[in-house]
């Protein structure tokens, strides 16, 4: 993996350490049941986060409020934490980063793993079966995917995302080792490591905003610019595929007509082999279908959109240093990489 995509890993294990570290010299929690802002379910809490972050950056505060990101051992457990979460996508404890009780260090190569150690022996994926990769890969639950893309299922993202979360613990306590953020009495609070606005996907090297407000196509698209980005642009049918399922409909994407050729927002043109059959028509604008194909349409119906922008790479090295400005303000070394290369294509 590229420099800066291991710029969050490194400085998020390093402040993760040093919480646990000075967490063992703080007061810890003692015979507490879930407490203010937790729910009970079964034999564990629960605490639902709804600022969004990153995979390491909502794990990080899982681990100072005394507990790790949620797991699920059973469908019942999964419905729960469904329930509370209600209609937004979120994240889960699983990833390919080897994690143990304190870090994730780095990237395992293997399958996904949850971060709690939990045997993964309850699966909801939206496929029969996930690939193994040696790129940074977490998983989310997409509640409102589709009809057609099984809404509900887990699925795999640049762990850089920004999405809300859950968070779980013991009943008896926090786990063993670990300080609650509230009495363990640390100076330490959340660290943001998406690279995306909050709520909004990263996929490759752009961020992804599904809206759900209908407008026209132009209407759409002057939205995305004042969001500093275009209407969606679709490449292959893998992208297609990947839009659709996260919208509930079809929708506006960033093909128009220029002259007497097809372009994209993004100046490229467009691959004849994605269109609809039957398709082009005599219409100027495009949206894709259910299948993850394009056809083109009225460019003044309304209907939802989907933007995207290219990642801001220097923001994504900033947040690594204000990691380690906070290390260092406790005497605690930290040396992020210098790197400026553009994140990697991820799942």
């Amino acid at each position: 993996m590229a420099q800066a995509a291991r710029l969050d890993i490194m400085s998020i294990a390093a402040l993760v350490a040093f919480a646990l570290t000075l967490g063992a010299r703080t007061t810890f929690c003692e015979g507490i049941s879930c407490g203010p802002g937790w729910e009970a379910f079964s034999s564990s809490c629960y605490k639902k986060m709804v600022d969004p972050n990153g995979w390491l950056g909502a794990r990080f505060h899982c681990v100072l409020e005394g507990g790790d990101l949620v797991s699920f051992n059973s469908s019942a457990e999964e419905d729960f934490v469904k329930g509370k979460m209600g209609a937004r996508s979120f994240w889960i404890g699983l990833s390919n980063l080897e994690c143990n009780h304190k870090l994730c260090p780095q990237v395992s190569g293997k399958e996904l793993k949850w971060s709690d150690n939990t045997l993964l022996n309850h699966s909801n994926w939206a496929t029969v079966k996930v690939a193994s990769t040696n790129l940074e890969s977490c998983a989310y639950v997409l509640p409102n995917a589709h009809k057609d893309y099984h809404p509900g299922k887990w699925r795999k993202v640049s762990c850089e995302s920004s999405l809300a979360y859950m968070c779980k613990r013991s009943p008896d306590g926090c786990q063993e080792g670990q300080p609650c953020n509230k009495t363990a009495g640390l100076a330490l609070t959340p660290v943001q490591t998406s690279a995306c606005d909050p709520g909004d996907f990263l996929r490759g090297h752009f961020c992804y905003r599904f809206e759900n407000t209908k407008k026209t196509w132009q209407g759409a698209e002057d939205d995305c610019v004042l969001w500093g980005g275009h209407l969606a642009s679709v490449h292959s049918r893998e992208d297609g595929d990947w839009l659709i399922a996260h919208m509930e409909d079809n929708f506006h994407v960033g093909l128009k007509k220029n002259i007497k050729m097809f372009e994209w927002r993004d100046k490229t043109a467009m691959d004849p082999a994605l269109w609809y059959p039957g398709y082009p028509s005599s219409d100027d604008c495009g949206r894709v279908s259910r299948t993850g194909q394009v056809y083109n349409h009225q460019c003044n119906s309304l209907i939802v959109f989907t933007c995207q922008k290219g990642v801001d790479v220097t923001h994504r090295h900033h947040q690594a240093h204000l990691v380690c400005a906070h290390l260092r303000s406790f005497s605690h070394p930290c040396s992020p990489a210098h790197s400026t290369s553009a994140a990697p294509r991820l799942e």
